[in-house]
Protein backbone atom coordinates (compact mmCIF):
# COMPACT_ATOMS: atom_id res chain seq x y z
CA UNK A 1 0.00 0.00 0.00
CA UNK A 2 1.25 3.49 -0.87
CA UNK A 3 0.85 5.76 2.18
CA UNK A 4 1.40 9.50 2.38
CA UNK A 5 2.02 11.06 5.79
CA UNK A 6 1.43 14.82 5.89
CA UNK A 7 2.70 16.71 8.93
CA UNK A 8 4.19 20.18 9.19
CA UNK A 9 6.77 19.15 11.81
CA UNK A 10 7.72 15.53 10.95
CA UNK A 11 11.52 15.43 10.78
CA UNK A 12 14.29 12.82 10.77
CA UNK A 13 15.57 11.69 14.21
CA UNK A 14 18.99 13.26 13.65
CA UNK A 15 17.31 16.68 13.86
CA UNK A 16 15.44 16.05 17.10
CA UNK A 17 11.84 17.10 17.50
CA UNK A 18 8.77 15.21 16.33
CA UNK A 19 10.03 11.80 15.20
CA UNK A 20 7.02 9.55 15.75
CA UNK A 21 6.26 9.72 12.01
CA UNK A 22 9.71 8.33 11.29
CA UNK A 23 9.14 5.34 13.56
CA UNK A 24 5.57 4.87 12.32
CA UNK A 25 6.95 4.84 8.76
CA UNK A 26 9.59 2.27 9.72
CA UNK A 27 6.86 0.05 11.16
CA UNK A 28 4.68 0.44 8.06
CA UNK A 29 7.65 -0.40 5.82
CA UNK A 30 8.31 -3.57 7.82
CA UNK A 31 4.72 -4.53 7.01
CA UNK A 32 5.46 -4.05 3.30
CA UNK A 33 4.00 -0.58 2.73
CA UNK A 34 5.56 2.25 0.71
CA UNK A 35 5.63 5.45 2.80
CA UNK A 36 6.36 9.06 1.89
CA UNK A 37 6.44 11.85 4.49
CA UNK A 38 5.56 15.39 3.39
CA UNK A 39 6.86 17.98 5.84
CA UNK A 40 8.06 21.58 6.05
CA UNK A 41 11.57 22.50 4.97
CA UNK A 42 11.84 24.83 7.98
CA UNK A 43 12.83 22.75 10.99
CA UNK A 44 10.92 24.12 13.97
CA UNK A 45 12.95 25.54 16.89
CA UNK A 46 16.16 25.56 14.82
CA UNK A 47 17.87 27.82 12.29
CA UNK A 48 17.71 24.99 9.70
CA UNK A 49 15.83 25.25 6.44
CA UNK A 50 16.37 22.13 4.33
CA UNK A 51 15.86 24.09 1.09
CA UNK A 52 18.30 27.02 0.85
CA UNK A 53 17.26 28.01 -2.69
CA UNK A 54 13.90 28.63 -4.40
CA UNK A 55 13.14 24.97 -5.16
CA UNK A 56 9.50 24.18 -4.30
CA UNK A 57 10.45 20.88 -2.62
CA UNK A 58 13.35 18.56 -1.95
CA UNK A 59 13.32 14.79 -1.61
CA UNK A 60 15.66 13.09 0.82
CA UNK A 61 15.88 9.49 1.98
CA UNK A 62 16.79 8.97 5.63
CA UNK A 63 17.36 5.38 6.80
CA UNK A 64 15.06 4.12 4.07
CA UNK A 65 12.31 6.65 4.84
CA UNK A 66 11.39 8.96 1.97
CA UNK A 67 10.96 12.59 3.06
CA UNK A 68 9.63 15.34 0.82
CA UNK A 69 10.52 18.69 2.35
CA UNK A 70 8.15 21.40 1.14
CA UNK A 71 9.75 24.85 0.92
CA UNK A 72 8.52 27.18 3.65
CA UNK A 73 9.77 30.51 4.92
CA UNK A 74 12.06 30.92 7.92
CA UNK A 75 10.82 32.27 11.23
CA UNK A 76 11.95 32.74 14.82
CA UNK A 77 9.73 32.25 17.84
CA UNK A 78 5.95 32.37 17.80
CA UNK A 79 5.40 35.63 15.97
CA UNK A 80 4.06 36.69 12.60
CA UNK A 81 6.76 34.76 10.71
CA UNK A 82 5.55 31.47 12.17
CA UNK A 83 1.93 32.27 11.36
CA UNK A 84 2.95 32.96 7.76
CA UNK A 85 4.85 29.66 7.71
CA UNK A 86 1.78 27.84 9.05
CA UNK A 87 -0.37 29.40 6.31
CA UNK A 88 2.19 28.57 3.59
CA UNK A 89 2.51 24.89 4.38
CA UNK A 90 -1.03 23.73 3.51
CA UNK A 91 -0.99 25.59 0.18
CA UNK A 92 2.47 24.42 -0.78
CA UNK A 93 2.02 20.83 0.35
CA UNK A 94 -1.16 20.66 -1.79
CA UNK A 95 0.78 21.80 -4.86
CA UNK A 96 3.67 19.44 -4.10
CA UNK A 97 1.54 16.36 -3.46
CA UNK A 98 -0.18 16.79 -6.83
CA UNK A 99 3.18 16.06 -8.50
CA UNK A 100 3.44 12.58 -6.97
CA UNK A 101 0.42 10.81 -8.39
CA UNK A 102 -2.01 9.11 -6.06
CA UNK A 103 -1.49 7.24 -2.77
CA UNK A 104 -3.71 4.47 -1.43
CA UNK A 105 -4.27 6.38 1.82
CA UNK A 106 -3.41 9.79 3.33
CA UNK A 107 -2.54 10.00 7.02
CA UNK A 108 -2.21 13.32 8.79
CA UNK A 109 -1.31 13.88 12.39
CA UNK A 110 -1.73 17.58 12.68
CA UNK A 111 -1.28 20.24 15.33
CA UNK A 112 -3.24 22.74 13.24
CA UNK A 113 -6.56 22.65 11.44
CA UNK A 114 -5.34 24.02 8.11
CA UNK A 115 -2.94 21.15 7.49
CA UNK A 116 -5.59 18.62 8.53
CA UNK A 117 -8.18 20.30 6.32
CA UNK A 118 -5.75 20.28 3.38
CA UNK A 119 -5.02 16.57 3.82
CA UNK A 120 -8.73 15.79 3.98
CA UNK A 121 -9.46 17.85 0.86
CA UNK A 122 -6.54 16.27 -0.99
CA UNK A 123 -7.80 12.81 -0.07
CA UNK A 124 -11.27 13.79 -1.19
CA UNK A 125 -9.97 15.06 -4.53
CA UNK A 126 -7.90 11.90 -5.08
CA UNK A 127 -10.75 9.68 -3.81
CA UNK A 128 -8.58 7.88 -1.25
CA UNK A 129 -9.19 7.12 2.44
CA UNK A 130 -8.06 9.76 4.94
CA UNK A 131 -6.92 9.22 8.50
CA UNK A 132 -6.79 12.34 10.68
CA UNK A 133 -5.20 12.40 14.12
CA UNK A 134 -5.33 15.64 16.10
CA UNK A 135 -2.36 15.01 18.32
CA UNK A 136 -2.18 18.53 19.69
CA UNK A 137 -4.53 21.38 18.97
CA UNK A 138 -2.21 24.37 19.20
CA UNK A 139 -3.86 27.70 19.78
CA UNK A 140 -2.60 28.64 16.30
CA UNK A 141 -1.80 32.08 17.48
CA UNK A 142 -4.08 34.97 16.63
CA UNK A 143 -5.92 33.32 13.73
CA UNK A 144 -7.61 30.44 15.52
CA UNK A 145 -8.40 32.61 18.53
CA UNK A 146 -10.07 35.14 16.24
CA UNK A 147 -12.29 32.48 14.71
CA UNK A 148 -13.11 30.83 18.04
CA UNK A 149 -11.43 27.46 17.75
CA UNK A 150 -14.39 25.59 19.17
CA UNK A 151 -16.67 26.73 16.36
CA UNK A 152 -14.03 26.11 13.70
CA UNK A 153 -13.42 22.60 15.00
CA UNK A 154 -17.13 21.94 15.29
CA UNK A 155 -17.70 23.16 11.73
CA UNK A 156 -14.74 21.11 10.43
CA UNK A 157 -16.05 17.95 12.07
CA UNK A 158 -19.54 18.59 10.73
CA UNK A 159 -18.23 19.32 7.22
CA UNK A 160 -15.92 16.33 7.11
CA UNK A 161 -18.27 13.83 8.76
CA UNK A 162 -18.76 12.11 5.44
CA UNK A 163 -15.19 12.77 4.25
CA UNK A 164 -12.96 11.33 6.99
CA UNK A 165 -12.62 7.59 7.34
CA UNK A 166 -11.17 7.79 10.84
CA UNK A 167 -10.51 10.63 13.29
CA UNK A 168 -9.21 10.66 16.83
CA UNK A 169 -8.97 13.31 19.53
CA UNK A 170 -6.77 11.97 22.37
Amino acid sequence: MKIWIINHYAIPPSMGGLVRHYYFSKYLQQKGHEVKIFTSSKIHNTEINMIPDKSPYMEKEVDGIQYTFVRNSNYKGNRLGRIINMLQFPVRVWKTCKKFGKPDVIYTSSPDLLTAFTAVMLGRKLKVPKVVIFSFLAIFQVLQCAFLIFHVLQGFCHFSSGQVDYSHFP
